[in-house]
């Protein structure tokens, strides 16, 4: 794919970008509790930036860290201490050749008052969500402090070295709120008529444009449609349009289409039913209404559809955001023509579970390094190529193999059946889970470029090992099925009664 435009440069403003993949932004819950990056979060961001994507839109960064606190360990640029810390991620990000992005964020009524022990603020009394918090309707001078928040967090973010900011006015956060008439009910000039909803976004641009210079590239983050057709007020397609042109006159330098809102999340982080591409017609209506770049995620899960997002004209570039949990080389590997090695997103949703749910750091299923780059990142090469031998071709025993591989060992992998996989060639069965079947084989691949030599069809018995003499055995035969307790279900088969 080397030649592809996936790989032609692009440009933001005055920036050049070196390919057209940009990482979309992601909550992780890595940053410390003061907001500042950890090194956990340092070493996430570079592990992508070194996979090769042209920048890298860091997750939501709080302007105000005493009305919009969301979560214990948010990314924060509202104090004048977090600037050395946000160095050091830029510079991480800026060893590999990749720009960084900041995006600007003001959580409004999604903020969590067992938190911040305080009412969350919003344009109206209009929840985030039924059962949630009410809110208590912002001030004009409230409105005015926020705007001038944003600003010195712009300024804050140039210091540290980003290369421009994003501000976020999606997903009912609170700019999105103001953009909304479901949450805006306001009668003043801050709500009404459409110019009125935008004017708190269009302070905050014309803020720092005053500040940090005309050149200093300013992006939004839209949800191009709410998605939720049958409740009144959220925004709709051509809602998101009318919006998108206002905020292209007040001269912003490019438009990050996403989807949804607190009401409908699934439209901006799907589930594995949700297919590659259900929802790039909306993408599509801005690439073909704005005269500015126009970036847009799409469940992308291959190299294969970015590009063919790309050649159909639906965004100027691709939003690359679970594809980067998975695999944050996914573009070196593209670029390398080994695009059947890239791991593909499987829909599983256990990232936003431990990210939203359960209040934890983010993880991922299928990757195991995501958010552990920082303390097993770096393999300790000292195999010497000593023989070593893995039992089982299920997902763990792969892993396992493909580890030991890169640490130098000779490897062998013995699996019984007459193909890799394990139980995921059971899982992959069901409506929608092809992305199984693609993800084995990607690991197969990658088994295979890495020399891992596979006996298929082979029983690891006691005098097959002795005959082998490994320096080691790593044993991952699986764990021992679960019989659901279901009447019906009785000594592994199912009986209709």
């Amino acid at each position: 794919m080397g030649s592809m435009r996936l790989f032609s440069p692009g440009h933001i403003g005055k920036l050049r970008l070196k390919n057209r993949g940009i990482m979309a932004p992601m909550s992780t819950g890595f940053a410390n509790h003061d907001g500042t990056p950890s090194p956990r979060m340092i070493r996430y961001y570079e592990e992508r930036a070194k996979g090769g994507v042209g920048a890298i839109i860091t997750e939501y960064m709080g302007v105000d860290d005493v009305d919009s606190v969301v979560s214990d360990h948010q990314l924060m640029a509202a104090r004048n201490f977090q600037i050395s810390a946000l160095e050091q991620l830029t510079e991480a990000v800026h060893r590999h050749d990749c720009l960084v992005f900041a995006q600007l964020h003001h959580g409004g009524n999604t903020a969590d008052p067992a938190l911040s022990g305080r009412q969350p603020l919003s344009p109206s009394d209009v929840p985030a969500s039924p059962g949630r918090t009410v809110p208590r309707p912002m001030t004009a001078d409230e409105i005015h402090t926020v705007v001038d928040k944003f600003i010195q967090a712009a300024e804050r973010c140039k210091k540290a070295g980003y290369d421009g900011v994003e501000i976020h006015c999606a997903h009912s956060y609170l700019l999105g709120q103001f953009l909304s008439p479901y949450y805006n009910k306001r009668t003043d000039d801050y709500g009404g008529s459409l110019e009125d909803r935008v004017r708190i976004v269009e302070e905050i641009i014309r803020g720092i444009r005053t500040k940090l210079g005309a050149a200093y590239p300013i992006l939004v983050r839209m949800s191009g449609d709410e998605l939720t057709p049958d409740v009144p007020g959220t925004l709709t397609l051509q809602d998101g349009l009318e919006i998108a042109q206002r905020l292209e006159q007040i001269g912003i330098d490019a438009l990050d289409i996403s989807n949804g809102s607190s009401l409908n999340p699934n439209a901006n982080c799907d589930p594995y039913s949700y297919q590659p591409g259900w929802k790039k017609h909306i993408a599509a209506a801005y690439k073909a209404a704005a005269k500015i770049p126009v970036i847009a995620t799409n469940t992308i899960k291959t190299p294969e559809f970015a590009e063919s997002l790309l050649e159909e004209g639906v965004c100027d570039f691709v939003g690359l955001g679970r594809s980067q949990f998975v695999d944050p080389h996914f573009m070196n590997k593209a670029k390398a023509g080994k695009s059947d090695q890239v791991r593909n997103c499987i829909g599983c949703m256990y990232c936003r579970e431990r990210v939203v749910a359960q209040r934890l750091p983010a993880a991922c299923a299928v990757d195991p390094l995501t958010g552990r780059e920082y303390c097993l990142g770096d393999l300790k090469k000292n195999g010497a190529g000593r023989r070593v031998a893995v039992i089982g071709g299920g997902p763990g025993g792969m892993e396992a193999a493909l580890v030991l591989a890169k640490r130098k060992f000779d490897v062998t992998l013995f699996e019984k059946e007459e193909a890799l996989g394990g139980t995921l060639n059971l899982a992959d069965k069901p409506p929608f889970k092809g992305t199984i079947t693609r993800l084995t084989s990607a690991m197969s691949a990658e088994l295979e470029a890495a020399g891992v030599h596979v006996q298929l069809g082979t029983t690891a018995t006691p005098d097959l090992m002795d005959s082998f003499a490994p320096a080691a055995i790593f044993l991952a035969s699986g764990a021992a099925p679960i019989i659901p307790p279901i009447p019906g279900v009785k000594n592994e088969r199912v009986w209709r009664e």
